[in-house]
C-alpha cells in the first residue's frame, strides 16, 4: 500500500473513523485520483495482515467491533449419520410423521 495513503488511513482510525468512512471521505477528496481511493475491505486487510504488536493491537482497538482477528468457523466433529438424543428415547423424529403432525407413521 502507498506509504500516503496508510498515514492517512492510520491517522483516520485514531481519529474514530470507520474503514467505510475513510473509503467515503478518500472518494470525495481525490474522485479523480483512483491511486488515493481503496475499498473498506482492503482497509480491514491491512489491519489484520500486520504483524502482532503493539501497532496492530493499536489499530484494532480503534475500530468499533475490535475483535483481535477474524474467528474461524467451528471445526467440530463431523455428526453426519449419529442419532439424536430424541430419536435415541424410542419417539419418533419429524422424518417419521405425517406432515401434520399428529402421530408417527407406521405404528
Amino acid at each position: 500500500m502507498d506509504p500516503w495513503l496508510w498515514q492517512y488511513v492510520r491517522t483516520h482510525l485514531t481519529q474514530g473513523y470507520s474503514p467505510e468512512q475513510i473509503t467515503g471521505r478518500l472518494r470525495r477528496a481525490y474522485p479523480d485520483d483512483m491511486s488515493k481511493q481503496l475499498s473498506a475491505e482492503t482497509i480491514y486487510a491491512g489491519l489484520y495482515m500486520l504483524p502482532c504488536g503493539t501497532q496492530r493491537s493499536a489499530l484494532l482497538a480503534t475500530l468499533r467491533q475490535a475483535r483481535k482477528a477474524p474467528r474461524p468457523r467451528a471445526r467440530g466433529t463431523d455428526r453426519r449419520g449419529q442419532i439424536s438424543q430424541h430419536d435415541a428415547d424410542g419417539r419418533a423424529s419429524r422424518r417419521d410423521r405425517d406432515p401434520h403432525g399428529a402421530r408417527p407413521l407406521g405404528r
